[in-house]
């Protein structure tokens, strides 16, 4: 073989590169061996011319072989790489359903890659996604916080050799975003820079939905409040399984019955023990009800304290079942009521107290508040007004036509002026009732007045005074008849003060007979012309304490005339009541009890002749002859 071959030489064009050039991870694989080639020369055989033409066959075949064993390397690289790339995407496809969202990011913030975990709560698909900005989905709120989490991503030092996987630190935030519907959620943002294949910055970011998390949170802090609450609640709380034993029963219990929850769970028939054995026949059935699944509330019953007191308690209870609906037990809270029912029957007791004492004065009372123009009536005023219950009582405005037309602009004038003032008022009415009968009434009302001075309500009673003033109009016409008897009786008539003797009152004939022209002058002589000898005011005041004792008296008595005459009188003594208006006789309404005392003068008797001393004496007067004992008033 010679030096010089007739083919044309081979000659590989270098890659332009500066002299001074050092490898770089800028430069491709091919220019990088080029400048290795340079760097290290290889020295060729001192006599290359000295190969055989079989020597160089073999170094021939032995460079095709290195070549083609490289070729095939490189294919089972690439083979290998792709494999890589597809477990990869098979990673995070994870048949569709990851439990995390991926996605790729670029250095400028649009979406490169992303698993359906990533898309799904976007509403998008996956090509839609593709593409888009990663803080189109940012709450704007947040936006700042997710600059900062990219800037501080970016700036992390990543690998600079390879793209096999990230050598940044990872970075996180917290964030709301915004799906396509424009519903809000919380996320995590987990992420990490790297370089891609073409060593272009990058960042793999995992995003996870903290919904569920949050839900989950919140829950779990319900049933942490609640199982707090429940311990901590002052409500006897209990929990019963299918044969009604205790399962569970808080500590409140030892609170309102004495026993422990221990001594409770512990109990074999807690019922005898705890329930009062007069409610053992409702208790039980209402009992057996709720453990086969009924529910219930406000089933009142009374319990037996350790101490063996008795006191009232209201029961709640409902079923307690599991997701698919079986009956596991029965939930129970009950809550003392004693000090509510102790109030609520002295309550009923004042109300009945109330009733009948309305009932019995005819007094019926009304309220009418001013907020929402309700007005309410007691029971009494239903009756005095003959109205049905059922039907409600009139609104403010319609009770005026209960009342006569005359009547009723007096009331509404007092109305509206309590309204505007606050004064109260009382005035008799008349009303007509649905039996057609016409009723005397006295109403009253007064103002509630707020803290703002604003009449809030008014409030008052009308009672039923009808018979009173029918009894006072008897007593005034009887009055008047006695009044025009007393003036006109042709007999003597005084009226005393039985316990002092005092003359109170006299008709024209006494003041005639007795010598006097008025009774103002009769009463300024009484007591010289009344007790003459040998009378004394200690007589008169015993012959009226025996008339008030014993009842009517009739005796004989020696007085002075006007005119200076002694002369004698039979006397016929009695009491009477003067009650209502008795202010004619100055006494109005006390009614106190009189002496009163009728009087005939006694004629035809000798001078000398003391006939009061003769006992059973016949005693000719003007008018009538009396035969009749003449009695001291001392027996």
């Amino acid at each position: 073989m010679t030096d010089t071959d007739d083919r044309p030489e081979q000659t590989i064009p270098p890659t332009d590169l500066p002299e001074d050039s050092e490898p770089g991870p800028g430069l491709t694989l091919r220019q990088r061996a080029e400048q290795i080639a340079r760097d290290t020369p290889i020295r060729a055989p001192a006599a290359i011319a000295a190969l055989s033409p079989g020597d160089l066959q073999r170094t021939f075949h032995e460079l095709r072989i290195r070549q083609i064993e490289l070729e095939l390397q490189i294919e089972e690289l690439r083979r290998a790489r792709a494999e890589t790339k597809a477990t990869q995407t098979g990673d995070l496809d994870l048949d569709g359903r990851p439990p995390v969202g991926y996605c790729t990011v670029s250095a400028s913030g649009e979406i490169q890659e992303a698993n359906l975990a990533a898309v799904n709560p976007l509403g998008l698909t996956q090509g839609e996604l593709i593409g888009q900005p990663l803080s189109r989905f940012i709450v704007g709120e947040d936006r700042d916080v997710f600059d900062l989490f990219r800037r501080s991503l970016f700036e992390a030092p990543t690998q600079s050799a390879t793209d096999s996987g990230p050598a940044g630190r990872p970075v996180g935030c917290t964030l709301r975003m915004r799906n396509h519907d424009g519903a809000v959620a919380w996320a995590r943002l987990e992420a990490i820079a790297a370089m891609d294949a073409d060593r272009a910055s990058i960042c793999r970011v995992t995003l996870n939905d903290l919904t569920l998390r949050q839900q989950v949170e919140a829950l779990q802090g319900r049933l942490q409040r609640a199982a707090i609450i429940i311990e901590d609640t002052l409500d006897w709380q209990s929990w019963f399984g299918l044969d009604g034993r205790y399962l569970w029963v808080n500590p409140a219990v030892e609170q309102l019955t004495g026993y422990s929850p221990e001594e409770i769970l512990a109990m074999p028939d807690w019922v005898s023990v705890l329930i009062a054995e007069e409610d053992w026949p409702i208790f039980g059935e209402t009992f057996r009800d709720a453990i086969r699944g009924s529910r219930g509330t406000g089933f009142e019953t009374r319990y037996v304290r350790k101490d063996g007191v008795k006191r009232w308690i209201s029961v709640d209870w409902k079923p307690v079942v599991d997701t698919q609906g079986k009956l596991l037990g029965t939930r129970a809270s009950g809550r003392d009521i004693t000090d509510l029912k102790l109030t609520e029957e002295a309550l009923r007791r004042s109300q009945s107290m109330l009733a009948r004492t309305e009932a019995i004065a005819h007094v019926g009372s009304w309220e009418w508040d001013a907020g929402t123009d309700s007005v309410t009536w007691s029971d009494e005023l239903y009756r005095i007004l003959q109205r049905d219950p059922a039907e409600g009582a009139p609104s403010f405005a319609d009770h005026l036509k209960l009342y006569l037309p005359e009547d009723m602009k007096r009331l509404r004038d007092a109305e509206q002026t309590a309204l505007a003032h606050g004064t109260p008022y009382e005035l008799e009415l008349r009303a007509v009732r649905k039996d057609g009968a016409t009723r005397v009434l006295m109403a009253a009302g007064h103002a509630d007045i707020d803290t703002e001075q604003r009449v809030a309500r008014l409030f008052g009673f009308v009672q039923d005074v009808t018979e009173r003033r029918a009894a006072g109009r008897a007593l005034r016409d009887s009055e008047e008849r006695f009044r025009a008897m007393f003036m006109n009786a042709p007999l003597c008539i005084l009226i005393l003060d039985a316990d002092t003797g005092e003359m109170l009152d006299a008709n024209p004939t006494a003041c005639a007979q007795y010598g006097y022209g008025s009774v103002e002058a009769l009463k300024a002589d009484f007591d010289r012309m009344w007790l003459a000898e040998p009378y004394s005011r200690e007589d008169a005041v015993q012959w009226a304490a025996k008339t008030i004792r014993e009842g009517p008296q009739q005796f004989e008595w020696c007085y002075r005339h006007g005119g200076g005459q002694l002369r004698w009188e039979w006397v016929h003594s009695n009491t009477i009541v003067m009650q209502g208006k008795t202010r004619l006789f100055n006494f109005p309404s006390e009614g106190r009890e009189m002496f009163m005392q009728f009087s005939w003068p006694v004629s035809g008797r000798a001078d000398g002749v003391r006939a009061w001393r003769v006992r059973g004496a016949c005693v000719p007067t003007a008018r009538h002859q009396w035969c009749a004992p003449m009695p001291s008033p001392r027996g």
